[in-house]
């Protein structure tokens, strides 16, 4: 199953968020101003699923969203009518707010927005917060930049913040310092290497690749960030099977031989249906005896669901017998 999928259907009712910016804009429609509010929430995941989540990006690649955008549209005259619409997901900050500001400029030249980076969970703030007017020219730059990125690595391996004048992308090796992508300059710098290369390279945004094949201290840098990826992603499918591990056993210890019904049973749907989307059906990777008992609490579910023990909302996926999961929205079942 896509990692996407597994993320809505499976992670997301367990994640917390944390309201990093809120970005409005007006929007005009049928004659009337509409206030259009997208608050960008980071995704703060379990342990466990955060190594889900790496596991994922390094055998099949794309992990879960690192980034939620809850989205409110008014009425401009109706200050406290919001209306909630379906949240939205991206991969970092600044890829929620280019498509933010693609949306504000719709078919115009430009747009002007509202950033708040307090207050952002109080609608009865008296501050405007910081007016910023984005033009076609300024979003294409970062749309570039944002492509450049993933001539770094997959995705998930790498922290990428910024706005809409600077980009910065950490690698997962601390070791490795932080690629600048200053977008008012349209410069993009790459850092010396510790311990082999002093001086960093400053290179045209639009055309790095070619700068970077060219000069040694860059390809220093590559080479080693590449190395690091490589590692990263071996040591994601060790920690996630090794976490998997721990988890089947801490579950049968915490069981402690009583039955799999009410919260108990739910709870063992959630970790089959983690180590399954990770694992594949066969659980590759782990141990017999942790196989064993996973394939237990496995066969326990199907039963149930035989039984009528369990029933999961028509809205929600369930997990068929290959591994697959389908949607069963409300819609269709009316249908």
């Amino acid at each position: 199953m896509r990692s996407t999928r597994v993320f809505e259907t499976i992670v997301e009712p367990s994640i917390e968020r944390v309201a990093v910016i809120e970005v409005l804009h007006v929007e005009r429609h049928e004659g009337r101003d509409f206030v259009v509010s997208h608050v960008l929430r980071r995704n703060i995941f379990t342990e466990f699923d955060r190594r889900l989540s790496r596991h994922l990006a390094a055998v099949r690649g794309g992990g879960f969203p690192s980034v939620t955008a809850s989205i409110r549209v008014r009425d401009r005259r109706e200050k406290g009518a919001w209306q909630v619409c379906p949240p939205v997901n991206f991969s970092s900050i600044p890829a929620a707010l280019a498509t933010i500001a693609r949306r504000a400029i719709g078919k115009a030249d430009s747009a002007t927005l509202r950033l708040h980076y307090q207050g952002l969970e109080d609608d009865e703030r008296e501050t405007t917060g910081v007016r910023r007017i984005i033009e076609c020219e300024e979003l294409d730059i970062l749309d570039a930049a944002l492509k450049s990125c993933e001539g770094f690595g997959e995705i998930a391996f790498l922290d990428i913040t910024g706005d809409f004048d600077l980009v910065m992308i950490q690698p997962p090796d601390p070791k490795l310092p932080a690629i600048i992508m200053d977008l008012f300059k349209r410069r993009l710098t790459i850092p010396p290497v510790q311990g082999i290369t002093s001086d960093p390279v400053s290179v045209p945004l639009f055309d790095f690749q070619k700068v970077v094949a060219e000069n040694s201290d860059a390809r220093t840098y590559m080479a080693a960030l590449r190395h690091s990826m490589m590692a990263q992603k071996e040591r994601a499918v060790l920690d996630f099977r090794s976490a998997a591990e721990n988890r089947i056993l801490d579950f049968e210890r915490a069981m402690r031989g009583r039955a799999l019904e009410g919260f108990r049973l739910d709870a063992v749907i959630s970790l089959v249906a983690r180590l399954k989307s990770g694992l594949g059906d066969s659980l590759a990777g782990l141990s017999e005896d942790a196989q064993i008992t996973a394939f237990d609490w496995a066969t326990v579910i199907e039963q149930s669901r035989y039984q009528g023990g369990y029933h999961k909302p028509a809205d929600q996926e369930s997990i068929t017998e290959d591994g697959e999961h389908r949607r069963r929205s409300s819609a269709a079942s009316a249908a």
